[in-house]
């Protein structure tokens, strides 16, 4: 982000206190000043766990539909 001055988001993978992976989405953006230059960067994170898994489960839903159709 320093070198493009330009917004990031990223996902990482942390582990909680029970072992369970968590996915993690991180947004960076950078703060510049009247050069141009990073002189500051906010940070948030995100939980997106339940999301992932959601969408996980609606690929999976929708395989599963698309062989029933081609079986029939």
């Amino acid at each position: 982000m320093k070198k493009t001055k330009k917004p990031v988001v990223v996902e990482h993978i942390h582990y909680d206190e029970g072992g369970n992976a968590r996915n993690i989405e991180v947004h960076g953006y950078p703060i510049l000043d009247t050069e141009g230059n990073v002189v500051q960067m906010i940070e948030y994170c995100l939980d997106i766990t339940e999301r992932k898994q959601v969408g996980e489960k609606l690929q999976l839903l929708s395989s599963v539909t698309q062989q029933v159709s081609d079986a029939t």
